[in-house]
């Protein structure tokens, strides 16, 4: 990768992802998971922002917005973090030697197309909402202009990149062919759902026993 572009790994993600992914990960860059779940969140708090009034129940507007800004971010950068750890329990098994870290920056780089997309449709329901303002009826203001229908076929596609942009990340980053990619994935993905199990039981046993002692 050029030089000149190599710390704007946002750009040059989207043209030379496995070069941007190996030196995010040479150089321990860490921001983007934060990064790229505030850009969602924000994004999802505008949209809700921007709905007229009476799409929401009376009064829920202002924590609806604030549900969407604040938990939104929370969300996204929860997947981000625990998908990281869970590509990193099974990658140890395989032999990788990615860190959670690392394979969390690496998979947040890869949201990049989709969460672009988001602010985009951030972007045009301000519009919308500049252009029809907040007194219409909400069935007016909600319709669906015919330049939205492309907005949404681009979504589709860039979640589909996004996807497909983890996959190759996450191989690129652990240094894996796609099969151990595969194996290390299910490896992961039953140790979670094992320890997601034992936590589970211990739950349902804590408040069996206090019923008992409550009895």
């Amino acid at each position: 990768m050029d030089s000149a572009w190599a710390n704007y790994p946002w750009a040059t993600v989207w043209f030379n992802s496995s070069a941007t992914i190996r030196r995010a990960a040479d150089l321990g860059r860490r921001r983007d998971p934060i990064l790229v779940a505030v850009v969602w969140g924000l994004s999802c708090g505008v949209i809700f922002a921007v709905e007229p009034a009476k799409t929401f129940p009376t009064g829920m507007k202002p924590l609806i917005v604030t549900f969407g800004l604040v938990g939104g971010t929370l969300l996204m950068a929860g997947v981000i973090y625990m998908n990281g750890a869970l590509r990193a329990w099974g990658g140890r098994k395989m032999g990788g030697k990615a860190t959670a870290s690392q394979l969390s920056e690496a998979l947040a780089l890869s949201a990049i197309p989709i969460v672009s997309c988001w602010a985009l449709w951030a972007l045009a329901a301000v519009w919308i909402r500049i252009t029809h303002g907040d007194q219409l009826p909400v069935n007016v203001t909600q319709s669906s202009p015919l330049w939205t229908y492309p907005i949404v076929g681009l979504g589709a596609d860039l979640l589909v990149w996004s996807v497909v942009l983890g996959k190759y990340c996450i191989l690129e980053v652990q240094g894996f062919s796609a099969a151990q990619g595969r194996w290390a994935f299910w490896i992961g993905l039953k140790r979670y759902f094992l320890l997601l199990t034992a936590a589970a039981t211990v739950l349902v046993g804590a408040s069996f026993a206090a019923k008992l002692f409550r009895g």
